[in-house]
């Protein structure tokens, strides 16, 4: 983003897959892989963002609720670094 109007976003990124069928298995998958992430002190997390809604609309974050949700998106969060001061 070039732009200065919403500096917040600047640091996020876009997703890194879409179109993922929401299902018990694709979420379990990704469950397991944040579990994997945290067991080796990895700082970053797959988010998940639930699209293309059953019936109904998005929310006003532009996502849908898990129930209502026919894909998800995956995104990559990083925690920031914690430094010991000794």
């Amino acid at each position: 983003m070039a732009s200065n109007k919403y500096p917040h976003l600047q640091n996020q990124c876009e997703h890194l897959i879409r179109g993922i069928p929401n299902n018990i298995l694709t979420r379990w998958i990704v469950k397991r892989i944040n579990i994997w992430m945290k067991k080796s002190d990895s700082r970053h997390r797959l988010h998940r963002r639930y699209r293309t809604p059953r019936k109904g609309g998005y929310t006003m974050y532009g996502d849908v609720n898990c129930a209502n949700a026919r894909t998800f998106s995956i995104y990559l969060r990083s925690k920031p670094i914690r430094r010991m001061d000794w």
